[in-house]
């Protein structure tokens, strides 16, 4: 196992969202962003202390995330972040390509009034890209995409897929890594070029490989960082 994680990065807690799921995306987040790397120990006392807050809303983040397979818990050893499975990756992906190219059809029957988010986020995407600010480019790309779903009035779905594609998300951030970031913000173009244009088919395929570039970059990004993975 690996040394114990004890800092993690911590944002003001949205209103309305109850403590355990604020712990719970806290924690997520930066398993997601890599800030605490796979394989890691991470300690109920050091977050609750890091938060403020009681054990309890830890452990019970802890067991949630345990479910959707991000965390390991060790009755009396502790709790590790769960590696990177390969075949879970490509579950999640198939889940997240199956809604996203629905969610891609839907978007090619709208007005160009309504993609006007996306536009500003492509816009964002490239004033990051400009300054090397690599961090903020990645929670631009991930908004980019949840964008999709708040214009077609699909947030609950997008809910439920967010909870899953975890597992493809920390592969991308490897990933993000190994290859230039400006490749993903070509792809948002013409995905959103072709979205415009009411091209359902033509689009539906350009998100779909956008989804799956990882198949192109995992073998680098497994080879730059091995531990990161399961065997």
């Amino acid at each position: 196992m690996r040394t114990k994680i004890e800092k993690i990065d911590i944002v003001e807690k949205p209103a309305g969202e109850s403590i355990t799921e604020y712990v719970k995306n806290i924690i997520k987040e930066n398993i997601i962003n890599l800030n605490i790397p796979p394989g890691s120990l991470i300690s109920e006392n050091a977050i609750a202390r890091q938060l403020g807050l009681s054990k309890t809303p830890v452990r019970e983040a802890f067991l949630d995330l345990s479910k959707i397979g991000l965390v390991e818990i060790f009755p009396q050893k502790g709790t590790r972040v769960s590696k990177i499975d390969l075949d879970m990756v490509e579950e999640t992906t198939f889940l997240r390509c199956i809604c996203e190219k629905a969610i891609v059809e839907i978007l090619c029957s709208m007005d160009k009034n309504a993609l006007e988010p996306l536009d500003e986020s492509i816009a964002m995407q490239k004033f990051y890209l400009l300054r090397n600010m690599d961090d903020k480019f990645r929670t631009e790309d991930d908004q980019f995409h949840r964008l999709m779903y708040d214009i077609c009035g699909k947030n609950r779905t997008y809910s439920i897929v967010n909870d899953y594609v975890v597992h493809l998300n920390r592969l991308r951030y490897l990933t993000m890594q190994v290859v230039p970031l400006y490749k993903l913000c070509d792809d948002h173009v013409h995905i959103l070029e072709e979205i415009k244009a009411h091209h359902r088919e033509t689009a539906a395929k350009l998100l779909e490989e956008h989804i799956m570039r990882f198949e192109i970059d995992k073998s680098a990004a497994r080879e730059k960082f091995p531990d990161y993975f399961v065997l």
